[in-house]
């Protein structure tokens, strides 16, 4: 699998979109360890940007590739770590009960069991009414009757995340496989190139050399034959004269 600067540069941009769409919401514990997540993945696509950038020869992508790192992600990251700090810090001195309330809500915002209007996932019932509902006529036991009826499809949900998770950290591996290869592939024809153009400087300097000789012969041997054609002709010139003056 490979891909291009755009394709990186569109998942980046969809991860950033995610985590602000988190960072605006309520942000429970879960949420925010989420965000981390997404901004781990963004933070690789930002890296393979600049890694595609330097193999393409483009300083103006690679300048902004390192600009979103600087710009986007590590001040998300600094909110995102703050928040959690936060959190850690209001719950430290909670009882089990205010702790258990608290991961209930966690667990209800991380699949949707809140309010419609934040449009999360809403985990079905054997009875087909919404998660927390409360209807006015039911009693005690029936309450726990169906949070125990629903417990299962928490479980469920919870093992099909994980497992998409684990798919997703699957091809981001093999994603970033795929472009090591093809950096060392660029990497091997830019050398090669080089050499080749090396190669051909040679060549030219030499074949310069060759004919710089080839005119220094040349021209030794046309002013030779300039001697030799004078010669000739002072030879003439002098038998001529002698037979003028015998006769």
């Amino acid at each position: 699998m490979s891909e291009s600067y755009e394709d990186y540069r569109r998942e980046y941009d969809g991860y950033l979109s995610r985590v602000r769409s988190f960072l605006a919401s309520t942000r429970s514990a879960s949420t925010l360890r989420e965000c981390e997540r997404v901004l781990r993945e963004a933070r690789r696509c930002a890296v393979a940007m600049a890694g595609l950038a330097e193999v393409e020869g483009d300083p103006a992508r690679v300048g902004e590739a390192r600009r979103r790192m600087e710009q986007e992600v590590r001040p998300l990251s600094d909110e995102v770590r703050r928040a959690l700090e936060e959190r850690q810090q209001l719950g430290g001195g909670a009882g089990s009960g205010a702790s258990a309330a608290t991961e209930e809500a966690q667990r209800s915002e991380l699949f949707g069991g809140g309010s419609a209007a934040r449009g999360g996932y809403r985990a079905p019932t054997l009875g087909g009414e919404d998660v927390g509902g409360g209807g006015s006529g039911g009693g005690g036991g029936d309450e726990e009757e169906g949070q125990a009826s629903v417990a299962p499809d928490y479980l469920q949900e919870s093992e099909r995340l994980l497992l998409e998770s684990q798919a997703l950290c699957a091809d981001s591996e093999q994603v970033g496989a795929s472009t090591l290869q093809a950096m060392g592939q660029q990497r091997e024809q830019l050398e090669g190139a080089a050499e080749r153009l090396g190669q051909a400087k040679a060549a030219a300097e030499e074949a310069t050399r060759i004919l710089r000789v080839m005119g220094g012969r040349a021209l030794r041997n046309r002013l030779f034959l300039q001697g030799v054609i004078a010669a000739l002709i002072a030879g003439n010139l002098l038998v001529l004269y002698r037979i003028f003056r015998k006769e």
